[in-house]
């Protein structure tokens, strides 16, 4: 039932709101900025790699071109009157795209009989290469394991992350530069954090706007993926967006269930009583989270009733929906629960 019902909100964005334009914002809170930042920034180095500009050659991301994107991203995050908005925020396929960019984690392999590899396996820091040291100095890298590979090999590697994001591959360049002045590299590469070649968003940039189409791909994904679905937004320079509508292939059943285990009904939110009469009350989990956000659908996936930024002791009145089976959708914290109700008054 509950993968039905996504099925069908999906298909009423896609049908019924294509084409429309609304007034947005392209100022958000720290806690979104920081949600949509590592995605502006992997879009702001493909972009460097294909227009070929000077920050192709720069471990440093070009802060404009990341700005303009996060601009964007925030816009449609803050378009809450496009329903089609809410198939990729609200309901959601993801939070955070998972752009095939690393930018954050780099793989060095090396000869483990030299030194400074030595020092590295026993955590000493700087490792005594100056070269080396000068560069995990530079660009913040932190050791976060060292891998032996059971001894396979006669190099070993050692795994690195920054806080900081930067273009990942520019970086390995310069640990593979040393390599080549002899100092026994195997090679330097990104390491591997976790990217879905499900999830991605394809960009245009034109003068007047940035278009934003975010793409789900399912069915043999290490082959390619077989089937995609797209939804696209133009957000003009101004930060108005225009939803331009869904393409690609139909949509599965039960797809969103294998893509967010959290869509699942899930009793960490308590939704109660059910049936319900005039109020919906909710009981949390114990945590440091006080606010949280719902959302009320119908069977036909519209929103019908829409509260953020609640207090954690609020109460919903819903006497003014009709009576019948709703879809209540409670966003607090990380955890989002999915619950069927019966409005019976």
């Amino acid at each position: 039932m509950k993968a039905t019902f996504f099925f069908i909100l999906i298909l009423a964005f896609c049908t019924e709101f294509r084409c429309q334009t609304v007034t947005s914002s392209c100022n958000a809170s720290a806690e979104i900025i920081k949600k949509y930042k590592k995605s502006a920034d992997k879009l702001a180095v493909r972009r460097v790699i294909h227009i070929g500009n000077t920050y192709k050659d720069s471990v440093t991301i070009n802060k404009q071109i990341s700005q303009q994107y996060l601009n964007a991203l925030v816009a449609v995050y803050n378009a809450t009157a496009l329903p089609a908005r809410d198939t990729i925020v609200v309901v959601p396929i993801v939070l955070d795209y998972k752009i095939p960019y690393d930018l954050n984690s780099i793989l060095l392999t090396a000869d483990s009989a030299q030194a400074w590899m030595k020092n590295l396996r026993n955590n000493i820091i700087p490792c005594g290469n100056v070269s080396i040291d000068n560069l995990l100095s530079k660009y913040y890298l932190n050791k976060v394991s060292y891998s032996d590979f059971s001894n396979v090999f006669s190099y070993h590697g050692v795994s690195f992350r920054t806080d900081s994001n930067c273009y990942i591959n520019q970086l390995c360049n310069k640990f593979n530069a040393l390599f080549s002045l002899g100092f026994g590299f195997q090679t330097a590469f990104p390491n591997n954090e976790g990217n879905s070649p499900n999830l991605d968003i394809i960009d245009s940039v034109n003068t007047n706007y940035i278009e934003l189409k975010y793409k789900l791909a399912w069915g043999d994904c290490m082959a390619g993926c077989l089937y995609k679905r797209y939804w696209t937004f133009r957000v003009a320079n101004d930060c108005t967006v225009e939803y331009r509508g869904c393409s690609g292939d139909p949509m599965p059943f039960n797809l969103f269930a294998g893509l967010r285990s959290n869509l699942v009904e899930n009793h960490k939110v308590r939704v109660y009583p059910n049936p319900v009469t005039d109020k919906v009350k909710f009981e949390f989990p114990t945590a440091t989270q006080t606010v949280f956000d719902v959302f009320i659908f119908n069977s036909l996936g519209q929103i019908v009733m829409q509260k953020e930024r609640l207090d954690i002791s609020s109460e919903i009145d819903v006497t003014q929906l009709n009576n019948g089976v709703y879809f209540l959708k409670s966003i607090f914290g990380e955890e989002i629960s999915v619950t069927k109700i019966l409005i019976n008054k």
